[in-house]
């Protein structure tokens, strides 16, 4: 009977070792010091592109796109042109 017990015992410790090591692992990762002060990031100028490109399933809406986008339009005017466009030559999708 004590045979079994002391097993049961440092099964039990063991177990619980386990656990406190596990813990101390996890812990340590949130123990990484953050900087006093945060660095501003970079001054860099927005990209400003000058074309612009389409993927649509028939001419009709590319041809719709091209004339929001020549008429100063941006992408969602001319997605908005190209939805109303394929409501018509594809009602089906």
């Amino acid at each position: 009977m004590k045979l079994i017990r002391h097993v049961k015992a440092s099964t039990s410790a063991s177990i619980s070792g386990l656990a406190l090591i596990a813990i101390l692992c996890v812990s340590t990762g949130f123990l990484q010091a953050a900087p006093a002060v945060a660095k501003a990031p970079a001054k860099t100028q927005p990209a400003v592109l000058a074309g612009s490109a389409i993927a649509v399933p028939d001419s009709y809406s590319a041809d719709a796109a091209e004339q929001i986008f020549n008429e100063g339009g941006n992408a969602v005017d001319a997605a908005a042109a190209i939805a109303f466009t394929l409501a018509v030559t594809f009602p089906s999708s």
